[in-house]
């Protein structure tokens, strides 16, 4: 069953540009999905980012929720194109008809759902959901596209005031460094200033040539420096320090242990001390080693256990290597090749989860922007190493 759009990469890319801190984000928008739930009379609602592997829950009401593997929603249809979904009778649908969330409590019958759009590519959606029958007005539908519309508003006013944060501290930064460095050169042309004021009259033309060409040289030195400041903002930064490894690797635990719960999976958690207080973009790694977490759980046995380990690369202190290891189904070497490619290829886990093939070849992309590398180690029936290498960019 069809539930990837033909520009799936573009959208992924596009979410993942918004450098969005899915976690944080419900206080900002459990409002909007209060608000849709009162309108149309349903007890639950819920706004939703879908990334490659997972749907995250920026806002709720009536049924708390954060991450969901993409598989086990509804909303993964949504996004499929510009029109809403209307899903009357979960139960009666084959789509959904066997999902725990229909068979099992909250028992959801119904289901209506807007795409929020973003800069030409659905990046997620709002919907109502009831556990019994319901029908929504034309005027209460019209009202949910409002919300929808204030939903994608504020999600680029947070983009952009990001930026702007970011700008910032690299302004405050730089302006430090600047005055730091600038200190030498004014001083030595101070210096030279008062050497000719003092020997006005008694300093030959070549003494006196000579010290205007060394202040010539401090001033430029001086030039240089506010010049590269210049240039340094005319492109935006591309990383956000703001979670230290040792607080990522926590939150990362905290968010996929529901998911290991289920089939008995342990994680096995290792930080070289020298990384606990080093800071990373916690939104892109979350993007990136989320999903390799995710893909290692989904195709481990029951009862099997996950290795994640941060490390410096013993040559030198600038690089950070991270390794996720599973002892699950492992892979061929043309499988390898085939999900580091853009070519749909999908695999069903140990336990049935369906998936949608593109989430390790996102992972790549998403390790290549932050300038890293990328592998990944096999053997079929003992499992999966995926290594990741990234530059330091904060200690």
């Amino acid at each position: 069953m069809q539930t990837i759009s033909e520009n799936e990469i573009p959208r992924l890319l596009q979410l993942a540009e918004l450098n969005l801190d899915y976690v944080s984000l419900k206080e900002e928008f459990n409002g909007l999905a209060e608000l849709a739930a009162r309108i149309t009379g349903t007890p639950i609602s819920h706004i939703n980012l879908i990334d490659a592997l997972h749907q995250w829950t920026i806002g709720d009401f009536g049924f708390p929720s954060t991450i969901t593997p993409r598989e086990e929603t509804v909303c993964q249809f949504t996004i499929l194109n510009n029109a809403h979904l209307e899903v009357k009778d979960l139960k009666s649908d084959l789509r959904f008809k066997e999902k725990d969330f229909v068979t099992q409590s909250p028992y959801l019958k119904y289901y209506y759902g807007i795409p929020i759009h973003l800069r030409g590519h659905n990046i997620g959606s709002l919907c109502v959901i009831d556990t019994k029958e319901n029908e929504i007005s034309s005027d209460k539908i019209k009202l949910l596209e409002i919300i929808a519309k204030e939903v994608t508003e504020r999600i680029k006013l947070k983009n952009n005031m990001q930026q702007m944060t970011e700008k910032n501290l690299k302004l405050w930064k730089h302006y430090k460094m600047l005055a730091h460095d600038i200190r030498g050169p004014i001083g030595g042309i101070s210096g030279l200033a008062e050497i000719i004021l003092e020997q006005e009259d008694d300093l030959d033309m070549a003494e006196y040539f000579s010290n205007l060409k060394l202040m010539k040289e401090s001033s430029d030195s001086v030039l240089h420096l506010v010049n590269d400041l210049m240039s340094e903002f005319t492109a935006e930064g591309a990383f956000n320090n703001d979670i230290t490894i040792k607080e990522f690797a926590e939150q990362l635990l905290s968010l996929f242990q529901s998911q290991a719960h289920s089939k008995q999976i342990t994680f096995n958690l290792n930080i070289n001390p020298n990384l606990h207080k080093i800071k990373i973009p916690k939104n892109k790694f979350l993007q990136i080693i989320g999903n390799l977490v995710s893909n290692s759980i989904k195709f481990s046995p029951m009862k099997s256990e996950i290795q994640i380990h941060f490390e410096l690369l013993q040559s030198e202190n600038k690089t950070i290597v991270i390794r996720i290891k599973d002892f699950g189904i492992g892979m061929t070497q043309d499988q390898m090749s085939e999900v580091l490619s853009d070519k749909l290829h999908s695999t069903l886990g140990t336990a049935g989860e369906v998936g949608n093939g593109f989430g390790i070849h996102f992972v790549k992309l998403l390790v290549d922007e932050l300038k890293g590398k990328f592998s990944i180690h096999s053997e079929v029936g003992k499992g999966c190493e995926f290594i990741i290498q990234l530059p330091m960019i904060n200690s």
